[in-house]
């Protein structure tokens, strides 16, 4: 793991970091970056590119490098997924083919190389014993920021206001950084899709915010917190096409505009979109409690899939293989 100190005389004019294609042609594996703060005994941390095809928080580091702010406290960022983020054409995969999601390797115990990788990032982090640790992400579709925490206490929902309005409290387990245990507010950032200059600009100014708070307490307005939420995933082997009219060659179809959803959630009766010669056990929807409420969430009239009732929905997508591979989408009950 390659770390490299940058202090303040470093950053001022400095054209090392100005272009995030440079920085990431330089890098081999997981690397480490801290800047130092006017108060050097304290320290923040900031996971960036846990994904290789989310992009955001890695813009957003090498652009907050280049502006020469200097932070209150000492910053460390991690840049995760190297590799993949320079596989094919660079951003493009979210993990090098034959290796799993690394953001569901944070509770593995074994050999595998993505399990190590995991087990770097996590010594990263505690080795500097942070007061918070945040993971900035991108969404697989279109949509608004939001914050996700195992926490929901106020100091978490100041920490998740420094980037978005909302904070979904959940106790689902999957794997990920944001459920390791470092005994400070920890949190996962999702800044809007990959391909937004928008969600660029949110994961850079959270960076900035985080950056020259003094303290943790200094945000006015703490997130609102949204809890319970529900992981909606295909079941596996379920062959899955985007259309605005129903699709005869694939086992369900989703409307194309369901990222919509993503902005102004969804009332009972509202369409999610068609199922070909099966029900509706096509679908797995999971609550924090392992439970499977997808006859709950979902109604089948004439092949049509309708909501049963009011949600609002994070991480829609339309990429078939995010959504195979990963999940539909997530919901949260209005």
């Amino acid at each position: 793991m390659r770390a490299e100190a940058l202090h303040r005389a470093d950053l001022q004019g400095h054209q090392k970091f100005a272009q995030p294609l440079e920085v990431l042609s330089r890098l081999q594996d997981v690397s480490v970056f801290d800047v130092a703060g006017q108060d050097n005994t304290r320290w923040r941390a900031v996971s960036v590119l846990i994904h290789g095809n989310e992009p955001s928080g890695f813009y957003a580091m090498c652009r907050y490098w280049h502006s020469a702010v200097i932070p209150a406290v000492n910053l460390r960022f991690i840049v995760a997924s190297v590799s993949a983020a320079k596989t094919a054409k660079w951003f493009s995969q979210r993990y090098i083919e034959g290796e799993r999601d690394l953001n569901r390797c944070f509770a593995l115990d074994d050999n595998q190389a993505d399990t190590l990788r995991a087990q770097r990032i996590v010594k990263a982090i505690r080795e500097v014993t942070p007061e918070c640790v945040v993971d900035l992400h991108n969404t697989s579709g279109q949509g608004p920021a939001f914050a996700v925490a195992l926490q929901k206490d106020l100091a978490t929902r100041k920490l998740a206001g420094l980037w978005s309005d909302y904070l979904i409290h959940t106790g689902l387990r999957l794997g990920s950084l944001m459920e390791q245990e470092f005994d400070c507010p920890t949190l996962t950032i999702e800044c809007g899709g990959s391909d937004d200059a928008k969600s660029h600009q949110i994961a850079y100014q959270g960076i900035c915010r985080l950056a020259i708070s003094e303290t943790l307490d200094e945000c006015a307005f703490p997130a609102q917190v949204l809890s319970h939420p529900m992981r909606v995933e295909l079941r596996p082997g379920m062959s899955l096409s985007y259309a605005n009219q129903r699709q005869h060659l694939t086992d369900v179809c989703i409307l194309q505009q369901v990222t919509q959803y993503n902005y102004d959630g969804v009332e009972q009766g509202d369409l999610l979109g068609w199922i070909n010669g099966a029900d509706l056990s096509v679908f797995r929807v999971r609550d924090e409690m392992g439970n499977d409420l997808h006859l709950d969430l979902f109604t089948l009239d004439n092949n049509q899939v309708r909501f049963n009732q009011s949600l609002h929905i994070f991480m829609a997508t339309t990429s078939v293989k995010a959504a195979t591979e990963d999940c539909l989408f997530y919901c949260v009950k209005k």
